[in-house]
C-alpha cells in the first residue's frame, strides 16, 4: 500500500486533485457496497444485504462532500492516479450466505486500506494543503472501522459449516 500511496501522492498536483481522488474513490466503494447489496438481495440474504445498503450510503454521504459548492463533481482525475480498489471490497471475497459478520469483516479490510492510504499520503505529499487533507480523511476512515467494529460486536462468529447449503444452486 505504501508504494501505491507515495505514486499517488505523485500523481496528486493540488488540493482539487486530492478532491477528485477521493470523490472516486468514495464513489467506487458507494457502488461497491450497492451491488454487493443488491448481490445479497437477490440471494435473500436481508441482514447482509441492509448492512451494504448502509455502507454504500455513507460512503455516497463521503462522496458528496467532496463536491463543489454549486453540488459539481470535482475536476476529472489526471492521468497516473490510479486509485482503483482503495476502498472496494472484493465480488471474489462474497458468499451468498455470507453472516453479517463475515460482511462486515470485509467492510473493515476496505476501511483499513482507505485509512493506509490517506496516511500514507498525509506522510508523503508534497504539498501541505494535501497532507492536512489526507489527514483528515484518514481520521475520518478510522471513525469508519471504529464504526464497523463496533457492529461486529452485534453478530456472532460464524459457525464452522455457515456456507452449507442444503439446497444448494443447480448449474446443469
Amino acid at each position: 500500500m505504501r508504494a501505491a500511496a507515495r505514486k499517488l501522492a505523485a500523481a496528486i498536483r493540488d488540493a482539487e486533485d486530492f478532491r477528485a481522488c477521493v470523490f472516486a474513490i468514495e464513489s467506487e466503494a458507494a457502488e461497491r457496497y450497492a451491488e454487493l447489496a443488491d448481490l445479497m438481495a437477490t440471494h435473500n440474504n436481508r441482514e447482509v444485504a441492509a448492512l451494504f445498503r448502509r455502507l454504500a450510503e455513507i460512503e455516497g454521504l463521503h462522496a458528496r462532500k467532496m463536491l463543489a459548492p454549486d453540488g459539481s463533481a470535482p475536476r476529472l482525475l489526471p492521468a497516473g492516479i490510479d486509485f482503483v480498489g482503495a476502498e472496494t471490497v472484493s465480488h471474489e471475497a462474497m458468499h451468498y450466505l455470507m453472516t453479517p459478520r463475515q460482511a462486515l469483516a470485509l467492510a473493515l479490510e476496505g476501511e483499513c486500506k482507505a485509512v493506509a492510504l490517506f496516511e500514507a499520503l498525509a506522510e508523503g505529499a508534497a504539498d501541505p494543503a494535501i497532507r492536512r487533507l489526507a489527514a483528515e480523511m484518514a481520521v475520518e476512515e478510522r471513525g469508519h472501522v471504529a464504526l464497523v467494529q463496533a457492529w461486529m460486536t452485534k453478530f456472532p462468529e460464524p459457525e464452522a459449516d455457515w456456507d452449507h447449503d442444503p439446497d444448494p444452486p443447480r448449474l446443469d
